[in-house]
C-alpha cells in the first residue's frame, strides 16, 4: 500500500513541476558577436525563427515581431536590433500562465532556442562573408 501511495505522490509532484511558472524576463539584451548590416541581421533572424516555427514580421527598420504558436499556447516577442546589439522584449502570451511577473517555464526554453538559432545563423552568415572575401 505504501508503494502505491509513494508512486502517486511522485507522479503528482512531477506533474506540478512540469506546470511550474518561473520569473518572467521582460527584456533580454545581448551584444551581437558578429558585425552584420541591418539587412543581413534581419534575414538571419527571420530564417532562424522560421526553422523553429516562429512567424516573424518586420514592423520597423531594426524591429521585428515574432510569434510562436504551439498547440494552444502562443507567445509574442518584439526583437529590436542594430549592428551591435539585439534585444528581445516579451509582448504577450496566451495559455502560458503569465501572471504577477511569472510565466510558464517553456517560454524561456522557446526564447533560448530562438536566441541560439539566431546566433548560429549570424555566425554562418559572417563566415560565408569572410570566405567570399578570400576568394
Amino acid at each position: 500500500m505504501n508503494i502505491w501511495r509513494n508512486l502517486l505522490v511522485i507522479a503528482f509532484s512531477g506533474l506540478l513541476l512540469a506546470c511550474q511558472s518561473v520569473r518572467l524576463e521582460q527584456t533580454v539584451s545581448e551584444p551581437l558577436a558578429y558585425s552584420l548590416d541591418l539587412a543581413d541581421a534581419e534575414r538571419c533572424i527571420i530564417e532562424a525563427g522560421a526553422g523553429r516555427g516562429w512567424l516573424i514580421t518586420p514592423t520597423n527598420p531594426g524591429e521585428l515581431l515574432a510569434e510562436l504558436n504551439v498547440r494552444q499556447h502562443q507567445v509574442v516577442v518584439r526583437i529590436v536590433y542594430d549592428e551591435k546589439n539585439i534585444t528581445y522584449n516579451y509582448v504577450s502570451s496566451k495559455n502560458m500562465d503569465a501572471n504577477k511577473g511569472k510565466i510558464h517555464r517553456q517560454y524561456h526554453n522557446w526564447l533560448a532556442n530562438l536566441r541560439n538559432d539566431i546566433k548560429v545563423k549570424m555566425h554562418q552568415s559572417h563566415t560565408k562573408r569572410l570566405l567570399n572575401k578570400e576568394s
